[in-house]
């Protein structure tokens, strides 16, 4: 997988670049899907071609608790500095998302999306204009909150 630092202008300008341009040459529909992307999108969105921004969106309440779990630190005792940090990253995704042109926005909210993974899936054959590897992407899909890896092999849908 793909290590993101933030805004690392090496790492922008090396691996993220290269990376881009190796998927781009292979596949007419690809994509990712990492936490801090906004960090570093800005710098590399002009490589992307045809780009689809599909943002998921949930309270940064709920990005805050989903930090404290996954750095496995205690939501009492750090919650200040984890919601001022999620609202920073909600703050990022906001700014860049109003940048992008209305025609290259998705829009999901979490919550819906594990409520019913199905009409999320539907919906993304549709954007996509692509049949999705459904059960690959319902083991992505964690129906109890947050997230779970997956192998990279994984990955394609």
């Amino acid at each position: 997988p793909i290590k993101v630092l933030r805004a690392d202008p090496t790492f922008v300008r090396s691996m993220l670049t290269r990376h881009i341009m190796e998927r781009n040459a292979a596949k007419k529909v690809w994509g990712w899907k990492v936490p801090n992307s906004v960090y570093y999108l800005p710098k590399v969105r002009h490589l992307l071609i045809n780009p689809t921004f599909i943002f998921v969106h949930r309270s940064s309440l709920a990005i805050a608790k989903s930090s404290a779990k996954h750095d496995n630190k205690s939501f009492i005792f750090n919650w200040f500095r984890l919601l001022r940090v999620a609202r920073g990253h909600a703050q990022r995704i906001s700014v860049f998302r109003e940048s992008v042109p209305s025609s290259q926005v998705v829009d999901f909210e979490l919550a819906d999306i594990q409520r019913n993974p199905e009409a999320f899936i539907d919906r993304l054959e549709v954007i996509l204009e692509k049949s999705i590897n459904r059960h690959a992407l319902l083991e992505f899909i964690n129906k109890k909150g947050g997230y779970h890896s997956i192998p990279e092999s994984r990955y394609e849908v």
